[in-house]
């Protein structure tokens, strides 16, 4: 997914005069081909995250739209009173793009996870949140958002060359994706589960699949629509049970008093003393064991 999303860049910004990228510590030469065709609008900002944040911020005052891309843990943590204040209540055209959400950089350690990412982004003001699953799909969200006002995050995932999409997608933000039919049993989730739930219940006839790609503003309209034709819902995500998917699913089925059971898998909220692949710490999690039981029931 990080490939394309450097494609959909050197696509995007040499057309787009108002736009500027910035990077912090993404390796000498990266993103060499990209500086050579937008110039003084690529920066390299170093290791200083919370300095790119306030930089990109003031850039936009000046009527840019910044990019800004490095790892996911990094991003947040060490510059979120900055995305807060100057990205968020200042409602900056700032695109925060996290390279590693979840668990992508696993094989590094505990200090290279971002399962709160999407828990910590909601609590920033006017931000759009973007959960994309393939490449198909993150091309179409930072195309929107080039031409989009505003500040958003976009968690990006490792890999998917599979495309889950048709051929003839067309990105909108106040929709989700129904890849399986609607069944009385639904699975709801998005990123690295959703490829798992894929493999897992590619030939079940009993289960429906949804892909939600957009968390902020929460797509409310079309989730109901699936909540209310479900008897039992599944939602397996990489991320902590705070300020998850399945939280927005527990409130509005609340809210609106549907009768639907809502299953949740989450990752524990704690350190994760572990190393190896994301799939091999899911697995150690049991998200494998959980979708094999569940689909048995």
């Amino acid at each position: 997914m990080r490939s394309q999303f450097y494609n959909t860049m050197l696509e995007v910004l040499p057309r787009l005069e108002n736009t500027i990228f910035i990077g912090s510590d993404l390796g000498a030469g990266t993103l060499d081909e990209l500086k050579e065709k937008i110039g003084d609008r690529f920066i390299m900002e170093g290791v200083n995250e919370s300095h790119m944040v306030t930089m990109a911020s003031g850039l936009s005052s000046e009527g840019f739209t910044v990019f800004c891309s490095t790892i996911t843990p990094f991003l947040l943590r060490r510059a979120y009173e900055h995305i807060y204040l100057d990205v968020g209540c200042r409602n900056s055209s700032v695109k925060l793009m996290g390279n590693g959400g979840g668990l992508v950089y696993a094989p590094l350690g505990t200090t290279h996870l971002a399962i709160e990412d999407i828990h910590l982004m909601k609590g920033i003001p006017n931000i759009r949140i973007y959960t994309p699953s393939d490449k198909q799909q993150i091309d179409a969200i930072i195309k929107f958002e080039a031409k989009t006002d505003g500040p958003c995050y976009i968690r990006m995932i490792k890999g998917k060359d599979k495309s889950y999409l048709p051929e003839n997608y067309v990105f909108d933000p106040q929709n989700i994706d129904i890849l399986k039919d609607l069944k009385d049993t639904n699975i709801i989730t998005y990123g690295e589960t959703l490829s798992i739930a894929n493999e897992i219940y590619k030939d079940s006839k009993v289960t429906g699949l949804v892909n939600i790609p957009v968390i902020k503003p929460f797509p409310e309209k079309e989730v109901l629509k699936v909540l209310e034709r479900s008897q039992k819902i599944f939602c397996p995500e990489v991320h902590i049970k705070e300020g998850s998917l399945y939280t927005d699913l527990i409130q509005l089925a609340q809210e609106k008093k549907i009768e639907c059971e809502i299953i949740p898998w989450h990752l524990p909220n704690q350190k994760i003393d572990l190393y190896g692949s994301e799939r091999e710490i899911l697995n150690h999690f049991g998200i494998t064991d959980f979708l094999k039981r569940n689909i048995d029931e």
